[in-house]
Parts: C-alpha cells; sequence; structure tokens
C-alpha cells in the first residue's frame, strides 16, 4: 500500500487567516454567550450594560455579572423583558429561561476573574 505524504503548512501562511477567524467569526459559528455580549447594550440599555455582563449559560440558565447584589436587583426588575428580548432576537436563536447574577471584584472585565455567587432575586 502506498502511502501518501502530508504536506505540513507554514504558521506564517496560516496565522494571518486563523486571526482573522478569531477576531470576526462566522455569526453562524459564535457561541450563544457570545451572540449575547455583542448586543446587551441593545438587550438592557447603555446603562445597565455598563454595569453587568453576560458571563456564561448553563443549559437554559443565563448568568450575569454585576458589580454587586445592588446591581443584581436592579437588573432583576428587567429580568421578564431581557428573557423575552433573548428569546425573540433570530440572530442569538436561544431559548434562556432564567436569569442569575454572579458579582465580580472588578469591573475591568469580568472573564476570568474571581467571583462569588448571588442568589437569584426571583
Amino acid at each position: 500500500m502506498h502511502q501518501q505524504k502530508k504536506k505540513f503548512l507554514s504558521l506564517k501562511d496560516i496565522l494571518p487567516q486563523a486571526i482573522e477567524w478569531i477576531r470576526n467569526p462566522p455569526k453562524d459559528q459564535l457561541p450563544p454567550i457570545e451572540k449575547i455580549r455583542r448586543k446587551w447594550s441593545s438587550l438592557v440599555g447603555p446603562h445597565l450594560a455598563s454595569k453587568s455582563e453576560p458571563f456564561k449559560i448553563f443549559g437554559k440558565r443565563l448568568i450575569i455579572s454585576v458589580p454587586s447584589s445592588v446591581w443584581a436587583n436592579e437588573i432583576d426588575f428587567m429580568k421578564v423583558t431581557i428573557l423575552e428580548r433573548i428569546q425573540h432576537d433570530p440572530e442569538i436563536g436561544l431559548a434562556v429561561e432564567e436569569i442569575r447574577f454572579q458579582t465580580v471584584t472588578s469591573r475591568s472585565g469580568s472573564r476570568g476573574l474571581m467571583t462569588k455567587p448571588v442568589k437569584s432575586l426571583g
């Protein structure tokens, strides 16, 4: 049996394309949490968006990072509206049914920071 030689590609040949894909992935290939992050300001308004960030999704539960339980309470008042907007947005295409909150130790960006959970307010 004849073995076919595999052609190796140079990193310099594929790196520019890989970086471009990471920076601007096709919309249909974005993870659901990233789709929500990109639309967060339009979902909750700029003021609340500046104090919160979609953190992750567990099943049908959206976890939102906030700087304090005060902001969790403020966003909790909009929970039904936020859920409806997410569920009816064709670009997001996700059936989120519950929102939970977690506080973060810094607002320099919640991804990767130490967090402590705040119990659901509803």
